[in-house]
């Protein structure tokens, strides 16, 4: 009775997966159950009992031969069809009812007889053993699978099959498991959804790496899905090959955060070229880890220095603290405001054209400053002017030349200065009448350890210009800063 309860149990599972079964070649016979007596049916070593109930409002119950019971028997409820496994070769049964009769349609047919379906019918088993292969439907006439829940409306699932591209059959197989496995599919969330497959045997780990992945952030072990600007955030390292930000006509930009929140961050962006052209920052190779600062410009924008030429950091060191009209060991220099510079040791002033510079003077006036040198206390200083006075009126000329030395010292902020004899003196005038006459250099103390170079003349001309041209040559090892007037 055990065996064949199960067995019972089994083969009603199959249909309640969807077909109405029935044993090939037999034609199932008619009969009347009671609720008193007992219809023996299959009584010649049958392995499947194939039951209609005809009626619509009465149930039938299956039992072995001889038992009248209709409790902890099998069900066959109105209009409906079972088929009971017997698993005896000399079992018979009794098909019997509470009610008064029932019509019913029998067959038995032996183990190597098929069971196919035929039509959806509802059946009330639950499980199923069967020695072979299932089929739903045939090729032309749809079929489906149904499984219901224990309980009742709600809901059942249904396995069924599109048509093929080819006449090919798609198999859903359950490889070998080390351990009991129940495979669930859980609610998608909408009326559709779909199977992801792989080419692989992806593990549940593999898989994991979906569950729970909030788009735009990335998580730990976690697949990354940008969110519906396109954008993610929180990855700790990225690395890549090439990173491309934007593309042609549309503007990317790359950003970099330091390590406290709210102070701001470094962008690299990039500006419409002239041509469809690319700039490339090129790290050259380095002897040593090397960090590269890009130190606070105090200004809203500022532009990176270039050069055609790989400068070391000595040469672009000459231009680090620089103090516009003070010269500093070796730093470049820069004229301040007034185009004035000061605190030179020594200067060296070549001869080539151009190098002169001049100064007007007034004939028989007051001399006039045409230099200043910078002498700083507690140095001394030696020098040579190279000079020509030089006068005329549009119609004659004159012009008279020569060097004189100077020598400086400036004792406490004092200075004392002398200039010496001049040497190589010519004279040459085309003037009709007169010449240029007194004419002298001189020196004088101008305070704030400044030397002013003086000169002066008189002329017979009533000149359109009176002037000086000199250039002054650093001898002494002696700070010298020399300007014009």
């Amino acid at each position: 009775m055990k065996r064949f309860t199960q067995t019972v149990v089994a083969l009603a599972a199959l249909l309640a997966l969807g077909a109405t079964v029935h044993a090939q070649a037999y034609t199932p016979a008619s009969g009347t159950a009671t609720n008193t007596s007992a219809s023996k049916d299959c009584g010649f070593k049958p392995n499947q009992l194939w039951l209609r109930n005809d009626s619509a409002t009465v149930t039938l119950y299956v039992n072995p031969v001889g038992s009248t019971a209709t409790t902890s028997s099998m069900p066959v409820l109105p209009l409906e069809t079972h088929v009971f496994w017997v698993g005896q070769a000399s079992q018979k049964f009794s098909v019997i009812t509470a009610a008064s009769t029932a019509a019913y349609r029998a067959q038995c047919s032996s183990a190597t007889t098929a069971i196919q379906a035929t039509s959806p019918t509802q059946l009330g088993a639950s499980t199923l053993s069967v020695a072979g292969s299932i089929t739903a439907g045939a090729s032309g006439t749809v079929g489906s699978v149904n499984i219901y829940p224990a309980t009742a409306s709600k809901g059942y699932f249904t396995l069924n099959v599109s048509d093929q591209t080819g006449n090919t059959a798609v198999t859903l197989n359950a490889d070998a498991m080390g351990q009991a496995t129940s495979v669930h599919i859980p609610d998608p969330g909408g009326a559709t959804s779909y199977v992801m497959q792989s080419t692989a045997a992806n593990t549940l780990a593999e898989n994991d790496v979906l569950h729970s992945v909030t788009a735009g952030t990335v998580a730990v072990s976690k697949a990354v899905v940008v969110d519906a600007n396109k954008d993610i955030t929180t990855f700790r390292n990225l690395t890549a090959t090439n990173l491309i930000a934007g593309a042609s006509g549309t503007a990317g930009t790359i950003k970099a955060y330091p390590t406290t929140g709210s102070k701001g961050y470094f962008a690299i962006g990039v500006t419409d070229q002239t041509g469809n052209t690319a700039v490339t920052q090129q790290i050259d190779a380095m002897g040593q880890a090397t960090t590269v600062h890009l130190a606070d410009p105090g200004a809203a924008t500022s532009y990176y220095m270039q050069s055609t030429a790989a400068n070391t950091l000595a040469e672009n060191d000459t231009l680090h603290s620089v103090t516009a009209g003070t010269v500093s060991a070796s730093k470049a220099v820069v004229v301040d405001a007034n185009k004035d510079i000061g605190a030179f040791r020594v200067v060296s002033l070549s001869s080539e054209q151009g190098s002169y510079a001049t100064k007007a003077l007034t004939s028989g006036g007051a001399a006039a400053a045409f230099a200043k040198v910078t002498v700083p206390s507690g140095s001394t200083a030696a020098f040579i002017i190279k000079y020509a006075f030089e006068v005329t009126d549009a119609t004659d000329y004159q012009v008279y030349s020569g060097t004189v030395p100077v020598t400086a010292v400036n004792k406490g902020g004092t200075i004392t200065c002398n200039v010496g004899t001049p040497s190589a003196a010519t004279e040459i005038t085309t003037a009709s009448t007169g010449s240029i006459s007194a004419h002298a250099i001189t020196c004088a103390d101008a305070g704030s350890n400044v030397l002013d170079l003086k000169a002066a003349d008189t002329t017979g001309l009533t000149p359109t210009y009176n002037r000086i041209r000199y250039r002054v040559d650093a001898l002494a090892p002696a700070v010298l800063v020399i300007a014009a007037q």
